[in-house]
């Protein structure tokens, strides 16, 4: 006899993973009670929706949430990673005043340049949430640095309409 495969929402507080039965159709509304006691879907800081899961016992939507999360923070700190080395590499080159204009905005964003302006959009959101300065991960500078690029890439996109 196979398992059956359920839909999860995977919601996290601090180090507390709960796995439930996604039985939203759409309605984020079932989620409440679980929001209202602190937690958040696991990829709320990634995305501006949560994403089920589709596995067979809650432990292994859990265990899939935990490896898709870990992925998503080792992109993002390899990100900052090459934006500090982008913004090292202008120091050392004697500039004294640094500006995000100095930058490609398709590199700061990590997209080529022909990439769908909803994705250079989406790749935005998830930035902004991971650097906003009020959070732990934030950063000032860098917030400033992806908003700046998202701009001049905007303008080029209205420009060619």
């Amino acid at each position: 006899m196979t398992e059956q495969t359920r839909r999860y929402v995977v919601l996290e507080r601090e180090d507390i993973w709960l796995a439930v039965l996604d039985n939203s159709q759409n309605d984020m509304g079932f989620l409440d009670i679980y929001v209202e006691q602190g937690f958040r879907p696991y990829d709320y800081a990634f995305r501006h929706f949560y994403s089920p899961i589709t596995a067979k016992t809650a432990q292994e939507a859990v265990d899939i949430a935990k490896e898709d999360k870990a992925l998503e923070i080792n992109t993002l700190r390899s990100e900052i990673f090459r934006l500090k080395e982008e913004l090292r590499r202008f120091h050392h080159q004697g500039q004294r005043q640094f500006t995000p204009d100095m930058l490609n905005p398709y590199d700061v964003l990590g997209v080529s340049r022909t990439a769908d302006f909803n994705i250079i959009r989406e790749k935005r959101r998830q930035y902004l949430r991971f650097f906003h300065p009020d959070h732990g991960n934030g950063s000032k500078l860098l917030f400033q640095i992806i908003n700046r690029a998202f701009q001049r890439i905007e303008d080029k996109y209205k420009e060619n309409m």
